[in-house]
């Protein structure tokens, strides 16, 4: 069933099939229902009965035939696909659901902006649905939602809660597309020699995603996004914006769904990016260390000073973070700045191996909800860019 049916057939059908209490037979077929009969008193004059849905029938027409296909497209979708965008913006185990698109799609997908509203509609076909029929696999369909949503809105009442899964090694921390999750790092002065170091797999696409940005706005910062505008990994640095960046770029795209390891130094005037142990770009000509920004606000994971960078979605696991520029051989050394393994299995917060105490903190992007029982499929609005 594509996602044309579901917005348009469906809801024509439905249209037609709701509207019969209201025809009588002039409108092609009759209307078989228990009415009021003798034994019933009538209303009185000027008011009307409501009448439960289970008091209406149709006789074989082309209404009883739309109907059946709505009852079949109702009995036979998986509602978890609606869920999804709920769960993912809660931070939630999607179940490996795909949104159907459409409304009911993630930022930067049709009409992003509506999703869940579909959802609703879905909702009240069921409840029609088993209104009309008693078949208790639409009511099951009713609990499962309603089970899922209340967890949803359990879930964005608290702190983000990590979502772990199989790393590189050990446990990772999964990102998910949606979510709206970044990695907080305490800020503290870098030094001017320096290596940073991950294996991450990325799940989906978008340019411009970070793997991490230290910085303290869009003027003065450094960064490595998985993907350039041109889909292939890059490192910058600048004290006075994208015009002054300094960068190296890679040569091809970072596979989907797969672990790479990804790495940059910075030794002098030189910075080099690898990819899988093997250089991929390198710079002899930088005039910037990360010691020469000076103390930086923010040190994100995940997340872009660029307020309109998509957060990254995929996978972390083993981020080191060193005071030295490492060689090929070195580059999956514990960092003796901070280093995290993401071998937790609950909780919100990371614990760095390196021994300096750095704990790091799960966020949202755009904080927390503002008013009790908060519940939807997208972000509660912010009016700063910048809320946690």
């Amino acid at each position: 069933m594509t996602a044309g049916f579901a917005r348009r057939d469906f809801l024509k059908a439905t249209s037609l099939a709701a509207a019969m209490p209201l025809f009588g037979s002039a409108a092609g077929e009759a209307v078989a229902a228990p009415l009021l009969d003798a034994a019933q008193s009538a209303p009185a004059p000027g008011k009307l009965r409501s009448f439960a849905l289970s008091e209406v029938a149709l006789s074989e027409g082309v209404f009883s035939k739309k109907r059946d296909l709505v009852l079949a497209y109702a009995r036979g979708y998986d509602v978890n696909r609606l869920l999804q965008v709920f769960r993912a913006n809660a931070g939630l185990d999607t179940l490996g659901a795909v949104a159907p698109g459409g409304w009911e799609g993630l930022d930067g997908e049709a009409n992003g902006n509506l999703r869940g509203h579909y959802t609703g509609h879905f909702l009240s076909m069921l409840a029609q649905a088993y209104g009309s029929t008693r078949d208790t696999g639409y009511l099951d369909k009713i609990r499962t939602m309603v089970g899922a949503l209340s967890q949803c809105r359990d879930a964005l009442r608290r702190d983000p809660q990590m979502l772990s899964v199989a790393g590189k090694s050990g446990r990772a921390l999964e990102l998910q597309r949606g979510a709206y999750q970044f990695v907080d790092l305490p800020p503290e002065p870098l030094p001017a020699e320096f290596t940073f170091a991950a294996w991450i797999r990325p799940s989906h696409g978008a340019n411009w995603t970070r793997i991490f940005d230290f910085g303290n706005d869009t003027t003065r910062y450094l960064y490595l996004s998985a993907r350039n505008g041109n889909g292939v990994p890059r490192f910058a640095i600048t004290a006075n914006g994208p015009g002054a960046e300094q960068g190296i770029n890679g040569t091809t795209p970072l596979p989907l769904n797969q672990w790479s390891h990804i790495a940059v130094t910075i030794a002098g005037t030189t910075g080099t990016l690898y990819v899988n142990g093997v250089p991929v770009g390198t710079n002899t000509a930088l005039s910037l260390n990360p010691a020469a920004l000076g103390a930086l606000q923010h040190h994100w994971l995940g997340r872009s000073h660029f307020a309109g960078d998509p957060v990254f979605a995929g996978a972390l696991d083993e981020v080191n973070i060193s005071a030295r520029a490492l060689g090929p051989a070195e580059l999956e050394a514990k960092g003796d700045l901070a280093s995290y393994t993401f071998d937790e299995l609950t909780g919100g917060t990371f614990a760095d191996s390196s021994g300096r105490g750095r704990t790091a903190s799960l966020r949202r992007t755009w904080g927390g909800p503002s008013h009790p029982g908060f519940l939807a499929a997208y972000p509660e609005p912010s009016s700063s860019p910048w809320k946690r």
